[in-house]
């Protein structure tokens, strides 16, 4: 039951948003700057992530598969861990849509994306 509750809750935001419509009443250069704001912070957590798994995999002889489980190596969990919080943070590109009354990129597959993608990072691998 727990690893449904990412699903849930993007799934109620995205109804209650949708049913209600909500006015805004931010000018169009904040929602500008918020976007930019959101993309910028989003490329930084994405380049952090892929260069810190790149130096700990290639410092640790990691290949694509077939490798045991070192449990004393912890630097390489913190980057795993970051990129998983980052896609709680990805549901902001939901809320800037809904700001800025674009409905029409709010589809089916982008709903989808999300609610299944939270529902696999709550299920522990191990």
């Amino acid at each position: 039951m727990f690893m449904y509750y990412g699903y849930y809750i993007f799934l109620s935001i995205i109804f209650f948003s949708l049913y209600f419509k909500p006015i805004t009443n931010l000018s169009n250069n904040k929602i500008k700057l918020l976007l930019f704001l959101h993309n910028f912070i989003s490329i930084v957590t994405s380049v952090y992530i892929f260069t810190g798994i790149i130096y700990e995999t290639t410092s640790h002889n990691y290949y694509l598969y077939g490798n045991e489980i070192d449990y004393s190596h912890k630097s390489l969990t913190h980057y795993i861990w970051i990129f998983h919080i980052s896609k709680y943070y990805d549901c902001v590109d939901t809320f800037i849509m809904i700001i800025r009354n674009s409905f029409k990129q709010i589809t089916f597959v982008h709903v989808y994306h999300h609610t299944v993608g939270y529902s696999l990072y709550m299920v522990d691998p191990l």
